[in-house]
C-alpha cells in the first residue's frame, strides 16, 4: 500500500488499506491503515468519503490512537478542501474538547483563530 501511495496510485492504495484496516487480528496495523486509508481518500480529492471515515476514527477514541489525528485532518478537509469554515471550526473545536492533550491542539487553536476572524 505505502508503495502504491508513493506512486500516487491512491486509489489502488485505499484499496490495500481498506484491506488491512477490515483485519481483526492485526489491531496496531488497522489502526495505522484506518488514518492512510483516509489519506488517501484525500490525496485522491474523495472528500466526502474521507470525511465519513475520519468521523469513523475520531468516534473510536481512546480505542484508537490516532483518533486526534483523525479529527484534525477532518478539520483540514473541511477548511481546504470543502472549504466549509464553519464545519471546520467545530472540527478543530471537537478536537480540543474531546482530546486536550492532543499533539495536534496548538496548531487547531490557531486555526480556529484565523477561521473565526475570517468568518466575522
Amino acid at each position: 500500500a505505502e508503495y502504491l501511495a508513493a506512486q500516487q496510485k491512491y486509489i489502488q492504495a485505499n484499496d490495500k488499506y481498506k484491506m488491512i484496516a477490515n483485519d481483526p487480528n492485526v489491531f496496531i496495523l488497522k489502526n495505522i491503515s484506518g488514518i492512510r486509508q483516509a489519506e488517501m481518500l484525500v490525496a485522491a480529492d474523495d472528500f466526502p468519503n474521507a470525511i465519513t471515515l475520519l468521523q469513523v476514527i475520531s468516534e473510536q477514541g481512546e480505542q484508537n490512537i490516532y483518533a486526534d489525528k483523525a479529527l484534525y485532518l477532518q478539520a483540514k478537509v473541511y477548511q481546504f478542501g470543502l472549504k466549509d469554515q464553519l464545519k471546520a471550526v467545530e472540527s478543530y473545536e471537537k478536537l480540543l474538547a474531546k482530546f486536550p492533550s492532543s499533539l495536534f491542539i496548538d496548531e487547531a487553536r490557531v486555526e480556529i483563530m484565523k477561521l473565526k476572524e475570517k468568518l466575522s
